[in-house]
């Protein structure tokens, strides 16, 4: 059986433009890692945007990685990768889009203007970033990565996105805890694992989070969803601690 995705909303049908969009663009990729799943049809059907894919393994979810995938990490995250460019002149720290981020949208520029300053004018390693690097949208078949959920695949962005994604879903929002703790500390070897100099650890964190941050704010402008609502204010917290230390000078 195929797997489809109908866009029955407004924003689940933008959702669903973008997953086609993304999964034509990586068609053509040469990976040897990882494999996106194959586009069969995207267009409409019954006044429904439709993305329609090749089927999904039923036993999946007992093939999920039960740690990040540092090889299919690395291969996308190296995707299109580019350092000529100050990460201040990317959509990482533009305001594009601000008019979605509903009551959050003061803080949000804010911060945006503080990280600009902060760490505009550095050069980090920009590549690509499946946007949604979870257990849950992956699974291993053999020694080559399985991966769906495209919707929010993006360029040009810092690498180490997807690293900091995976990381950060081992941790509860609503009850960090250990795992918060735990995730800070890993990260920085998490991130060398992958290729991305530790002493890149925050930077490449506040900008995630800042990234994150936008998302979550506007979605909630659109569907009132209290684990939403819980993520982004855990994701707030841990901004505003992390735009402190690259303000104070802090590199890791």
């Amino acid at each position: 059986t195929d797997f489809a995705k109908l866009g029955a909303t407004p924003v689940a049908a933008d959702l669903v433009r973008r997953e086609a969009a993304a999964l034509a663009r990586v068609a053509d990729n040469q990976w040897t890692t990882l494999r996106p799943p194959t586009l069969l049809k995207a267009g409409q059907w019954r006044g429904r945007e439709i993305v329609v894919t090749e089927a999904l393994a039923r036993d999946a979810h007992q093939r999920q990685p039960t740690a990040l995938p540092i090889g299919p990490t690395r291969e996308i995250a190296a995707t299109g990768a580019r350092t000529d460019l100050p990460v201040g002149e990317t959509a990482t720290l533009g305001l594009d889009g601000a008019d979605t981020w509903g009551t959050w949208r003061s803080e949000l520029e804010t911060l945006t203007h503080r990280l600009r300053a902060a760490v505009g004018e550095r050069r980090l390693p920009l590549g690509a970033s499946h946007g949604d690097w979870t257990p849950w949208n992956m699974a291993w078949s053999g020694e080559v990565l399985e991966v769906w959920d495209w919707e929010r695949y993006a360029t040009d962005l810092p690498q180490g996105f997807d690293v900091v994604h995976f990381a950060a879903s081992s941790v509860r929002a609503h009850e960090p805890g250990d795992a918060e703790q735990r995730f800070l500390r890993t990260l920085p070897g998490l991130l060398a694992d992958c290729g991305i100099d530790a002493g890149l650890t925050s930077p490449v964190l506040a900008l995630y989070l800042l990234t994150a941050a936008r998302r979550y704010a506007a979605d909630l402008t659109l569907v009132p969803a209290p684990l939403v609502a819980t993520r982004l204010d855990w994701v707030l917290r841990l901004l505003r601690t992390e735009t402190d230390r690259l303000e104070r000078g802090a590199v890791a």
